[in-house]
This record gives C-alpha cells, structure tokens and sequence, in this order.
C-alpha cells in the first residue's frame, strides 16, 4: 500500500509535468510523444487506484479486533474435568478455548 501511495504522488508530479511539456511542445512530433507519455501516466494511476481500492476491501473484512488496542485477549487457566454424580454426564474442558463440553 505505501508503495502504491508512493507511487500514485511520483505519477501525479509527472503528470502535471507532461502538462507543461505538451502547453511548450511545438511540433506534432513532440505533442505525440508527449501525449503517449500521459497515457502511460494515466495508465499507471488507474493501476495504482485499482491496487487500493482492492487493498480497501481486503481491510473491510478483517475481524475489527486485529490492530484494536482498546480488546485484550486473555485467557484462563482450565480447571479440572469434573464429573457430574446426578446425571452422568462429563464436562470436559478443552485446555486452548477453556469451553465446558457436555459429553456422554
């Protein structure tokens, strides 16, 4: 993205540099050259915005967590499997998501 953004400045100097160029152009010659030149520019720019708006996209969809300084994940220690006397089912608890599963 920085690169892009980088990229996008160093192409908009350039294109109002081809601007002065084409206003001082005087044969058909140069103006040609100079026109080819600004479409590669603009080229390059639609490329760059394309690049970004993708990038938009892509950032959208991350969890709103990711970078958050404000969430704080934590966990705790698991406890000990208990067994339930009255109705025979076992609680299990997984170590990583520290959840109670009722299994049979």
């Amino acid at each position: 993205e920085d690169l892009t953004k980088a990229t996008m400045k160093k192409l908009t100097q350039g294109m109002s540099e081809h601007n002065k160029a084409m206003s001082a152009a005087k044969t058909d010659e140069e103006k040609s050259s100079v026109k080819t030149k600004k479409q590669n520019t603009t080229s390059g720019l639609r490329t760059c915005n394309n690049i970004l708006a993708m990038t938009k996209v892509l950032h959208a969809k991350a969890p709103s967590f990711i970078g958050d300084t404000s969430v704080t994940l934590s966990w705790k220690e698991p406890t000990k499997p208990v067994a339930s006397a009255t109705t025979g089912y076992k609680c299990q608890i997984y170590r990583i998501l520290n959840l109670c599963l009722v299994l049979k």
